[in-house]
């Protein structure tokens, strides 16, 4: 191996260890749409409402999720649901 390539080598591993952001978790208010669960948050990014999709299964359906930051890009969080709306509230006032 030659000198030049014996340098990019070493410097692999100290490139890889680069620190990684902490994806912070928030608490959404799922409320029942049209065509599912829709997520409402305060992004804690940016500080603006965000909406994000949450399934159309009888529950909602939190997780990761890409923020919708207009000058930030491959940020996200993770979405925690606000258990107390989603757990019987709304859905059940509709059936």
């Amino acid at each position: 191996m030659d000198k030049k390539n014996a340098r990019l080598t070493e410097a692999k591993p100290s490139a890889q260890r680069r620190a990684h952001p902490i994806t912070p978790t928030v608490t959404a208010t799922p409320r029942l749409g049209r065509d599912g669960w829709i997520l409402e948050l305060a992004c804690p990014h940016c500080g603006e409402t965000h909406t994000h999709g949450g399934g159309d299964g009888l529950v909602a359906q939190g997780g990761h999720r890409i923020a919708h930051c207009r000058r930030l890009r491959g940020v996200g969080y993770f979405i925690d649901l606000d258990a107390d709306k989603t757990a019987g509230g709304q859905y059940d006032d509709l059936c």
